[in-house]
Order: structure tokens, then C-alpha cells, then sequence
């Protein structure tokens, strides 16, 4: 009994710190299918979407500490120096904004405007 309640609190825990990564791995995973099946810009744009908000829930959640150690504390010597604040400033805060935006943009930007409603029988007579 004590074997099934630390998997059920393993798997728990993996869900509840990878939630985003399930989800958006699965959506990946279905419009990779539907593209082998028949291919079209609507899930191309829906699969690059996803993967452009699954790419920035890891580069936020396990990235942006090792970036901001190698590129502002490797190669931008001085932290008083504005370019420091600069580079800072956009690998730990515009970057992610950035690509969480673009991704969801070109979600919606494939669902609106290249979905295409199936033909009932009706419209395709008149």
C-alpha cells in the first residue's frame, strides 16, 4: 500500500510541476499526426505555436538562471555597467513575454483565420 501511495504522490507531483508540458506535448504530438495524415499551413502554425509556448515554459522554468549566469556573468564582466542591466532585462524578462506572446498569437492566428469550416452537403450543391 505504501508502494502505490508514493506512486500516486510521484505522479502527483510530476503533473502538478510539468502540467504545461503534458498538455502542450500532447497537442505537438496530435498535430504532428494530423500533418502525416494530411498536411496543411492550419496545423503547421498550431504545432509551432505549441512549441514555441513549450519552449518558453522550459527556458522559464529551467533556463533563465543558467543564461543569466553565463551570459551576464561570463561575458558581461562588470554588473554595474548598463549593458549588464540590458542583457539581463531581456534574457529573464522581455524574452519569455516575447515568445509566450508569439506563441499564442500564432495560435490564434490558425484558428481564426486559416481554419476552414467543413462543407455540408448543402453548400456544396449551391
Amino acid at each position: 500500500m505504501t508502494t502505490l501511495i508514493n506512486l500516486i504522490n510521484t505522479g502527483y507531483s510530476f503533473y502538478s510541476h510539468n502540467w504545461q508540458l503534458l498538455y502542450f506535448g500532447t497537442f505537438i504530438f496530435f498535430c504532428i499526426l494530423r500533418l502525416i495524415y494530411k498536411p496543411s499551413r492550419f496545423y503547421v502554425l498550431l504545432m509551432l505555436g505549441f512549441l514555441t509556448l513549450l519552449f518558453e515554459f522550459e527556458y522559464s522554468k529551467h533556463l533563465i538562471p543558467h543564461v543569466r549566469e553565463n551570459v551576464t556573468e561570463l561575458i558581461l564582466v562588470d554588473p554595474a555597467r548598463r549593458s549588464f542591466n540590458m542583457a539581463d532585462l531581456f534574457f529573464s524578462q522581455l524574452f519569455p513575454i516575447f515568445a509566450k506572446t508569439f506563441g499564442w498569437f500564432l495560435i490564434f492566428f490558425s484558428v481564426f483565420f486559416l481554419h476552414k469550416e467543413p462543407k455540408t452537403q448543402s453548400q456544396e450543391t449551391h
